[in-house]
């Protein structure tokens, strides 16, 4: 069967995996920490007894954007950058939607970094404020006694 009519034949199905992964995506999102460890669970297993593209997605959705301490961000980027790099005609909805998902991992992991950083410099400075303040305290002090002298 050729490219174009086994794409057309199998665009139903594929839109409809696509679905599945976009609802999985957005259960992730809004799930909460003991949910979306249930669901990281049974993804885990789901792939485990069949790697399928398909299971290899859900699973990466799971470990990627749930909540909850099983997350793992640098091997839901692996298992996306994985999928991405399937070629195929059946595989390219596929190998995009993967990029696109590790492009939002990624994205979010440089939001991660800038946000600590600008936390760190925010408590130093702080800090800076404080030690600042107790010196004018200091030299407010010293003024007011030598007025009174």
């Amino acid at each position: 069967m050729s490219g174009w009519l086994l794409r057309i034949v199998a665009a139903p199905l594929l839109l409809l995996a696509e679905r599945t992964l976009l609802d999985d995506y957005k259960q992730a999102l809004d799930g909460s920490a003991a949910q979306n460890e249930a669901v990281l669970k049974e993804r885990e297993q789901s792939y485990a007894q069949a790697p399928t593209d398909q299971n290899r997605m859900r699973l990466a959705i799971a470990l990627g954007f749930g909540k909850g301490t099983a997350v793992d961000t640098r091997r839901a980027l692996q298992l996306f950058d994985d999928e991405s790099n399937v070629v195929g005609v059946l595989h390219s909805d596929d190998a995009r939607l993967a990029g696109l998902f590790a492009a939002v991992l990624r994205e979010r992991l440089q939001n991660a970094v800038k946000v600590a950083d600008a936390a760190k410099q925010m408590e130093s400075e702080r800090l800076r404020a404080d030690e600042l303040q107790k010196k004018l305290d200091a030299l407010k002090s010293i003024e007011k006694s030598l007025r009174k002298r």
